[in-house]
């Protein structure tokens, strides 16, 4: 995908000149559900939903 885009990529300087190759690194991240016992309660003046 990025082929098309290495000579845009390059003129604004964000790969280098000659530069096709890039290391990637994904993260990912669960949502686990919290227990009712360890949310935290309401405080005054929150706002409520």
């Amino acid at each position: 995908v990025m082929y098309g885009r290495a000579a845009w990529l390059e003129e604004r300087g964000l790969i280098l000149p000659g530069q096709r190759y890039e290391e990637l690194v994904v993260i990912r991240a669960e949502h686990l559900p919290v227990p009712s016992a360890a949310r935290p309660t309401a405080e005054v003046g929150d706002a409520v939903r």
